[in-house]
């Protein structure tokens, strides 16, 4: 179910020990933000965040993709595009890490 997909990647938390969720955090971090489901063609589930977000002091384009397994067990973290350019996975860590220690409940 696609509703069940996007609901359980909003809820998901970066670490075990935290209190967010993706959901609060990139929401609230960044403007125009929505989540939506697809399935690549190798039949991933994937969850992407699209939203306009503070970089380094600069407004820029953001997805940010979370990849589920069918059973909504667990998830990994997938791409990251800035401005539409593929991040490395040091920096796209570190962008995630900001936007939750950005975050104020």
């Amino acid at each position: 179910n696609i509703v069940d997909f996007v609901a359980y990647a909003e809820s998901a938390v970066l670490l075990d020990n935290s209190a967010y969720t993706f959901k609060e955090t990139f929401n609230q971090y960044c403007e125009e933000g929505n989540w939506t489901y697809f399935e690549t063609s190798k039949r991933q589930n994937v969850v992407e965040f699209e939203g306009k977000c503070d970089i380094d002091g600069e407004i820029k384009a953001l997805n940010f993709q979370l990849i589920l397994e069918d059973d909504l067990s667990s998830y990994k973290i997938g791409a990251m595009l800035v401005d539409f350019e593929v991040q490395e996975e040091a920096e796209k860590m570190r962008i995630v890490e900001h936007i939750y220690n950005a975050y104020t409940p």
